[in-house]
C-alpha cells in the first residue's frame, strides 16, 4: 500500500472510531455530547495524530500533540450546539452524531497530511491556519469516507470482524501512542492479506 493509501486507511479507521464514540454518547441527552464526546474525541485525534506523524516521519512529542488535539477539538466546537440538539432526539441523535464526527474527524486527518506532505508539523502553522486547513478539508473527508466504507465492505465477514476487534481496542484509553500505532499496523495488513488495499490506492 502506498503511504496515501496508508494516511487513507489511518484516517478512515480513526475517523470511524470517533463516529463511534459520539454515537454513543449521544444515548446520553445534552450532557453526553458536552463532556463525554470531548473527552473521547481528544484521546483520538492525539492517536491519529501520533500514528500520520510516524507514517510521514515526522517527530512530536506528547505536548505538541495535544495542543494540537486540543486546537483541532476546539475547531468543530462549534458543531456542538447541533449535537446537544440532536441529542435529544433518540436513533437519530447517535446517527446525526456519528455522521458530523465522522465528516470532521477526517478533515482534520487530512488537514495533518497537507501540513506533512508541506514538509512541516502543526507546531508551524498558527491556530486560524490549522481552522482554515479544517474546513478546506471537509470535502474530501467527505469523499473520502465512501472510500473507507467501500474497503470495509469488500473485506470477508471475518476479516472485517477482526478489523473491528483491534478498532476497540485502538480505544483503550490505557494505550501508549506506540501501542495503537502498532494495532494500527496489524489492521492495515488485514487490509493487504484480502487485496483490499488496491480500494485506498485507487
Amino acid at each position: 500500500m502506498t503511504r496515501t493509501g496508508k494516511a487513507r486507511l489511518i484516517i478512515g479507521t480513526f475517523a470511524s472510531l470517533a463516529a463511534t464514540w459520539s454515537a454513543a454518547t449521544a444515548a446520553i441527552p445534552v450532557i453526553g455530547p458536552v463532556l463525554a464526546d470531548t473527552a473521547g474525541l481528544t484521546v483520538l485525534t492525539v492517536a491519529m495524530a501520533y500514528s500520520l506523524a510516524a507514517l510521514y516521519d515526522k517527530t512530536m512529542d506528547s505536548a505538541s500533540l495535544y495542543a494540537f488535539a486540543s486546537v483541532a477539538v476546539g475547531a468543530i466546537a462549534g458543531q456542538l450546539a447541533l449535537k446537544v440538539c440532536a441529542s435529544i432526539i433518540p436513533i437519530f441523535g447517535s446517527y446525526f452524531n456519528a455522521s458530523v464526527t465522522f465528516i470532521l474527524h477526517g478533515a482534520i486527518g487530512w488537514a495533518l497530511c497537507e501540513i506533512f506532505e508541506s514538509g512541516r508539523t502543526p507546531v508551524d502553522c498558527s491556530t486560524e491556519e490549522l481552522k482554515e486547513l479544517f474546513k478546506r478539508n471537509k470535502g474530501k473527508a467527505e469523499e473520502e469516507k465512501k472510500r473507507y466504507d467501500a474497503a470495509m465492505a469488500s473485506l470477508p465477514q471475518d476479516a472485517r470482524q477482526k478489523v473491528k476487534d483491534l478498532q476497540s481496542k485502538i480505544k483503550d484509553k490505557k494505550l501508549s501512542d506506540f501501542e495503537r500505532n502498532e494495532l494500527m499496523k496489524e489492521i492495515t495488513s488485514i487490509f493487504e492479506k484480502h487485496g483490499s488495499s488496491s480500494i485506498f490506492d485507487v
